[in-house]
């Protein structure tokens, strides 16, 4: 009886795994998928270090802790992310995170939209 409980309780732990994984691998797609569009809006903003690297070193992090955490992804988030690769002063972080803000927001409802035209039937279908 404990064992068939115990794998039982092992084949779940593998299936949230599998599923997880698969959400993450469709998110982060979103991600750079979403990242593209934005870059060919805000060249200036991609001038201004909201750029790949920080995609890739800061905000799939970010996306990684959301989805573990079943928390969204803010434009706070990002702004604060963009911020601190800049400066280490906290005021300077904060000064340079409001005003990529409203970039940030820019960013988040186009991965939003992006990832509810692409993606989201093919989640659904997996």
């Amino acid at each position: 009886m404990t064992q068939n409980l115990d794998r039982s309780r092992i084949e779940e732990a593998i299936r949230r795994w599998s599923v997880d994984r698969r959400q993450r691998r469709l998110a982060r797609r979103a991600l750079r998928a979403t990242y593209k569009a934005f870059a060919r809006r805000n060249p200036r903003w991609t001038q201004s270090l909201f750029d790949r690297h920080l995609l890739e070193s800061r905000i799939v992090p970010l996306l990684d802790e959301a989805l573990r955490n079943r928390s969204p992804l803010t434009a706070c988030a990002l702004a604060t992310a963009w911020a601190s690769q800049l400066t280490r002063d906290e005021c300077g972080q904060r000064r340079l995170a409001l005003r990529a803000k409203r970039v940030s927001e820019e960013f988040i409802e186009l991965l939003l939209t992006l990832s509810e035209t692409r993606y989201s039937s093919k989640s659904q279908s997996m």
